[in-house]
Parts: C-alpha cells; structure tokens; sequence
C-alpha cells in the first residue's frame, strides 16, 4: 500500500515536471509545431484543467489538495529553472567577472509567487473535486465551475486579442470547449436526476 502510494506520488511529481518544462519550452519556441502550442500550454487554463485531471481520482479534499500540490509545484519549478537555461533571467548587464550574470532575485520571486499561486490553487481544486463527487445539486454546480471559468476566460481573451492571431484562435475554442462541457455536465445531471425520479416513482408505486 505505502508503495502504491509513493508510486503514484512519484508519478505526479514527473508528471508536473513536464509539464512546466513543456509549457516553458513551447513559450520560447523550443517546440515543434504551429504558433498555437504556446497560446495552448503558456496560459491558465491549461494548467488548471491538467491540476484538475491530477486530482479527479482522489475522493476528499486532503487527498485532492496533496494531488493537485504534488503535480504543480514541481511543474512551477521545471517551468522556471527550463525559463532560467533559455535566459530569460540573464541580467542586462555582464556581472563583476565579464560573463553575463542571472537575476536571481526576479527567479526566486517568481518561483515562490507561484508556488503559492499553486498552493492556492490545490486548496480550491480540491474542493471543487471533493464537491462534485459528493453529487446532488451542490455536485452539479461545483461541475460547471471550471467549465464557467473556460467560457469567461477563453471568449473574454478572444475578444481582446486581435493583435495575436493565434491566442484569439486558441482562446476562441478554449470557450467552445467550456461551453461544450458545462451543456454535457448540465445533460448528464438532468438525466440523472431523471432516472432516479423515475425509479423513485416507480418505487413508490410497488410499495403495499
């Protein structure tokens, strides 16, 4: 059992870790591939909707909150130390021994910015995911958080992105597919709700 659990800890962890790194890597055009794989990878919404696939298995809020901490914290910092080897912190200036110096103060700032960013983050994902295992109606409206957030996210950047071809693009069917995903969520509870009246009904009936 303790090795399972380390197994899938460790797994988490490499998971994260790639993750950052191939976000970092598509930014800085490391990547094979359209102008969009940047525009996919290099916001927010994907890195909430990978933490919450990280924490889906997980059936109560402490469980989903170490889930989701175990995959991004190590993908903050994989994204931040492959940021730090494509220059990104080289320093304007060359330092005292003539070779370019890194601002190490702006990568430690950002790296714990985010790291509490991604603490934050695991505590309401957690919740979120706790919540809608539990079902009923709080169930369903914690389903169509994430969905609500793409919508608002992905149509809002698309409507002021029309100097970036590419993000309006990828922020365009990042609402499609939130909008897409909050109708399923809302079918898949009405038919729930449905066949547990029906059975309900029908129980009622039977009885003496």
């Amino acid at each position: 059992m303790r090795t399972t659990l380390l197994t899938r800890a460790l797994l988490l962890v490499l998971a994260g870790m790639c993750f950052g790194w191939l976000a970092s890597a598509a930014n800085h055009g490391h990547l094979p591939g359209s102008p969009h794989v940047p525009k996919v990878l290099g916001n927010d919404w994907a890195w909430l909707c990978a933490a919450f696939v990280a924490a889906w298995p997980a059936r109560g809020w402490t469980a989903a909150f170490r889930r989701v901490g175990l995959f991004l914290i190590p993908a903050v910092v994989a994204y931040y130390v492959s940021d730090l080897f494509a220059g990104t912190y080289d320093q304007a200036l060359p330092s005292s021994a003539g070779t370019a110096g890194i601002d190490g103060t702006g990568l430690i700032t950002d790296v714990i910015a985010y790291i509490v960013i991604g603490l934050l983050t695991s505590a309401g994902l957690a919740l979120l995911v706790t919540a809608i295992h539990r079902g009923g109606l709080i169930g369903l409206v914690a389903s169509l958080v994430l969905p609500a957030y793409l919508v608002y996210k992905g149509f809002g950047t698309a409507r002021i992105s029309d100097d970036d071809a590419a993000l309006q693009v990828v922020a365009t069917w990042v609402g499609i597919a939130g909008l897409a995903a909050g109708v399923a969520v809302i079918l898949l509870g009405a038919r729930r709700w449905s066949v547990r009246y029906t059975a309900g009904r029908a129980d009622s009936r039977g009885a003496p």
